[in-house]
């Protein structure tokens, strides 16, 4: 614990200049600054970069597949990510702290984000709104990128099949030459779309591209100025079966993300400042298969404005206090709303539509204390109060903590309260489909969480850890959709709006309860050794509490397990996953096991020849994505 003690007070500076410590060995989502793994209460998983080479993946999805606590389902050429039971829609994606704009429910992004300027990725499991805010109701997966201050250039090349996929990426980083580092990067990934007798796909064709930069500048003192840019460009395309006819579904997406930040890292202190934007297009078209007749078409933009501060400062040598704030505006202009401003009709071959223009405003101040009341006992606990000119005001409290009876035991629990304020989506929508509209409603309240886990962790011997927890969530006010009349009978309306006769309308309303708690059990070993072990399993039980039934498509079964063998110039990896009472339908229970297997084999320094063949028992399942056996070849390397 006296190790960990002293973690706690050294600055950030000197564990970014000097690498006193190696990075997996920390981490930043709990507390926005760096804290010993081991001691962080929350149940947190850390992939560094070495556990990113040993995986050889050129995805966020295939990294976020060996937490057995986590699950990812395609659908629809989409992947969906799950913590805990809570969907990708009540998780935070971020980059280095950033959010991200796209779609309401996050889709596509495991797709998006490149893996080669990555110096680790964070999941922070549970609520965690007393930091972040709206939307961590199930966790945070925080994407930490890098800043080598030594020269180095990255890249990756991989081909795979079947549906033939190919992509090419590189990062390079001049190092710190005098007060400047200089970083660039780009990805361009391409994805044949899987295609069935019936011509649909439950793959769709992608087309990724990524680039962007970042300048450091680190002018004197523990200071440093950070600007980031990055673009990207992303489109899917596919066929889905509508009644008897195939229908072409096209996305094209693109955003932009620009962010300024300065902070100043001294001995009993640390300040940060940053300001970003992140600025999202869309456009959707449906089309019949034959005949490329337009259908319905939507175009969206979605746009982030934030400004956000803290101050952490350090007392008697064994006590941290953190304040900060944001201030954050969100602006929703598109065909697929109603309300706010009116921004004119857009009109695409015979089909015209109305194009509304809405905007939230958010404020937020938290405050957080993380005290060693001794070697043994280290204790977290904040709250934070969050505003906006739309919603209800919420608070946020957690408290966790750390005891370490043994220089190899340790106990953690955890106490939080999340929050998500109602999506675009949930608010705005006007969508009037073949039978029935979705009309919004603006009158939604915040969907509210209470969350408690424990967990124990061992050191078994040397580089082998046991971790083994509980944790029970329980959620109230979740939004759902729900009938509120049939057209043509006296009153049918919702946010003013009245459906033609016949026509089935829906809304939004906070109608939902739930509980989830399972436990989680893990063993694994560390990089160090030559044959590298590693088990998780989780089981989970998510009920609606209203209806009394399970919540769908939450495994309650999920079991993930590795062995590597690692030599100095080769290493052969199996990883294998269970799934098990898997509910993708109220009278549908799906039950599958997957292997994976991957080989490496440097060839020349730092250059290394990869490969592997996941789902090596050509399982299929086109409902939740399981498409056979792929074969893929790459090369990777650094210079």
């Amino acid at each position: 614990m006296r190790y960990i003690k002293i973690l706690f007070l050294l600055p950030t500076a000197v564990l970014s200049s000097e690498q006193v410590i190696k990075l997996e060995d920390v981490v930043v989502t709990e507390t926005r600054h760096e804290i010993d793994i081991e001691t962080a209460p929350s149940s947190i998983t850390s992939v560094g970069d070495e556990e990113l080479e040993l995986r050889s993946t050129e995805s966020l999805r295939d990294i976020l597949l060996f937490d057995s606590s986590l699950f990812i389902m395609r659908s629809r050429g989409t992947d969906f990510l799950g913590i805990r039971g809570f969907t990708q829609d009540r998780i935070l994606i971020l980059i280095d702290g950033k959010r991200l704009s796209g779609e309401v429910d996050r889709t596509f992004e495991l797709d998006r984000i490149t893996l080669d300027r990555i110096e680790r990725i964070e999941v922070m499991k549970g609520p965690a709104s007393v930091l972040y805010g709206t939307d961590a109701l199930g966790g945070v997966v925080n994407i930490i990128t890098r800043e080598p201050l030594k020269r180095e250039v990255n890249f990756s090349l991989r081909y795979g099949s079947p549906p033939d996929e190919r992509q090419l990426s590189f990062s390079a980083y001049t190092g710190k030459r005098g007060r400047f580092n200089v970083g660039v990067f780009g990805r361009i990934k391409n994805r044949n779309a899987y295609k069935l007798p019936d011509g649909t796909t439950p793959s769709f064709l992608l087309d990724v591209k990524n680039t962007g930069l970042s300048l450091f500048h680190y002018p004197s003192g523990g200071s440093k100025v950070r600007f980031d840019y990055d673009y990207m460009d992303h489109d899917e395309k596919g066929v889905l079966k509508m009644g008897p006819s195939n229908v072409k579904v096209i996305h094209n997406n693109a955003r932009q993300n620009i962010s300024l930040s300065f902070d100043r890292d001294q001995k009993n202190w640390k300040l940060f400042i940053r300001g970003y934007a992140s600025l999202y297009d869309k456009d959707y078209e449906l089309r019949r298969e034959a005949g490329n007749r337009l259908m319905d078409f939507d175009v969206a933009d979605r746009d982030l404005y934030v400004f956000e501060t803290w101050l952490s400062r350090t007392f008697l040598n064994s006590h941290r206090f953190t304040a900060g704030g944001e201030i954050r505006r969100e602006i929703f202009n598109g065909t697929r709303i109603r309300g706010g401003e009116y921004k004119g009709k857009v009109v695409r071959e015979s089909i015209s539509k109305d194009r509304y223009m809405e905007k939230i405003d958010y404020y937020a101040l938290y405050i957080q204390d993380e005290l060693f009341l001794s070697e043994n006992l280290f204790i977290i606990g904040g709250v934070r109060y969050d505003d906006s000119d739309r919603f209800e005001s919420n608070l946020s409290p957690k408290i966790g903590a750390t005891f370490v009876p043994t220089e190899r035991i340790r106990l953690k629990t955890n106490y939080a309260k999340g929050f998500k304020t109602p999506s675009p989506r949930e608010l705005f929508i006007f969508f009037p489909g073949f039978g029935y509209w979705v009309v919004g409603n603006p009158q939604l309240e915040s969907e509210k969480t209470d969350n408690i886990d424990a967990s124990l962790e061992i050191d078994i011997y040397k580089n082998i850890t046991f971790k083994g927890g509980i944790f029970y969530t329980k959620a109230e006010d979740l939004i759902d959709t729900s009938f509120v009349c049939m057209g043509g009978t006296p009153g049918c309306t919702a946010n003013g709006i009245t459906v033609p006769t016949g026509t089935a309308l829906i809304t939004y309303k906070n109608i939902g309860k739930a509980e989830i708690h399972g436990a989680e059990i893990s063993l694994r070993s560390k990089r160090a050794n030559k044959v590298i072990l590693g088990i998780s399993y989780t089981y989970m039980q998510a009920r609606d509490i209203v209806n009394r039934e399970p919540l769908l498509q939450r495994p309650r079964h999920r079991a993930v397990g590795r062995i590597v063998l690692n030599e100095k110039t080769f290493r052969v990896a199996l990883f294998g996953e269970l799934v098990n009472g898997f509910l993708y339908a109220p009278n549908e229970e799906k039950n599958f096991g997957l292997l994976h297997i991957s080989l490496s084999r440097n060839i020349y320094r730092n250059i290394r020849l990869v490969g592997g063949v996941d789902n090596l028992g050509d399982n299929k399942d086109f409902d939740i994505g399981l498409l056979g056996r792929f074969y893929w070849l790459g090369i990777q390397g650094s210079i």
